[in-house]
């Protein structure tokens, strides 16, 4: 089987560190965060981690890389099924 892997690919405005297409498994975005435990002052339940005084949430960004895969994928093959179903993080 084989898999194809993009490297920080454009998606919209965002990029996301990877892009995974499996036949079997459908589209996978993947983003890495480069941290450690030392700087994280909080870490929440949705998602959200404060680092010193700045707030970001991984799991947000990494859902607005599938709604713009999604925008786009629907937009240029309109015969697709509903992708948000082939779409992971």
């Amino acid at each position: 089987m084989i898999h194809i892997l993009f490297l920080i690919p454009q998606i919209g405005k965002y990029e996301p560190d990877f892009l995974v297409i499996s036949p079997k498994y459908g589209f996978r975005l993947i983003e890495v965060k480069n941290w450690s435990l030392n700087p994280i002052n909080t870490a929440k339940t949705s998602g959200g981690l404060t680092i010193g005084k700045k707030v970001q949430n991984p799991l947000f960004q990494a859902r607005k890389f599938v709604d713009d895969l999604n925008g786009y994928l629907t937009s240029y093959y309109e015969q697709l099924p509903n992708l948000y179903k082939s779409i992971a993080v």
